[in-house]
């Protein structure tokens, strides 16, 4: 309990602003298609359609409406909540409010499905595709030093790019970024209660 006050202390010189942070997620995107053209695979192929995308979006959606919200739920419980208030600071990136929770989470399913799912999967595999969506997500959670709380978090995050990785084969990129956007929609908005104090708001942040 000695790390609340700590916790609530302003963090906006650490903070990113949304603007930042959906800068940087469709930077992967950017990086993705460049990957694309550069293994000599076509946009079509990339961003394949297996299924009506409004189909295979909506029941990604669903999907990560689900999950989203049972990790958050899981987050919020009072032996994990405590420690993950400083933690989360790294992954939250304007006034927690459910419009910026949803930009934020359409910007990371546009930037990193390309990425990961459109570029990388194709030539890579599941497998790897996944690492490295893993191996993304440990460097934000820095790594350098390492506890359980954040073994468990990149354990999630290669579980979560298997799972995106078989949406994408099985129904599209419609499906994987559906998914993709609703888990951190969901998730930010759930465990909204633990970030008002840590996040950054600025006048540019939405």
């Amino acid at each position: 309990m000695k790390d609340q006050p700590a916790a609530q202390k302003p963090v906006s010189s650490e903070a990113p602003t949304l603007t930042q942070s959906v800068i940087v997620e469709l930077s992967f995107g950017v990086i993705g298609l460049i990957l694309v053209v550069v293994t000599g695979h076509s946009l079509s192929e990339a961003f394949r359609v297996e299924i009506n995308p409004l189909v295979a979006g909506s029941f990604g959606i669903l999907i990560g409406a689900c999950l989203g919200s049972i990790f958050g739920l899981g987050v919020t419980r009072p032996p994990i909540a405590d420690r993950v208030r400083p933690f989360l600071q790294r992954f939250t990136s304007a006034a927690p409010t459910p419009l910026n929770f949803a930009v934020i989470g359409l910007a990371a399913a546009l930037g990193e499905e390309t990425l990961f799912r459109a570029a990388i999967q194709p030539a890579a595999g599941i497998v790897v595709s996944s690492l490295l969506f893993m191996l993304a997500h440990s460097l934000i959670a820095d790594f350098r030093h390492p506890t359980i709380g954040k073994a468990a978090y990149a354990v999630l995050a290669f579980t979560m790019g298997l799972l995106l990785g078989v949406m994408y084969d099985r129904l599209g990129i419609a499906a994987s970024m559906g998914t993709h956007f609703a888990f951190d929609t969901a998730a930010l908005q759930v465990i909204r209660p633990l970030l008002p104090t840590i996040v950054l708001a600025t006048p540019g942040a939405g």
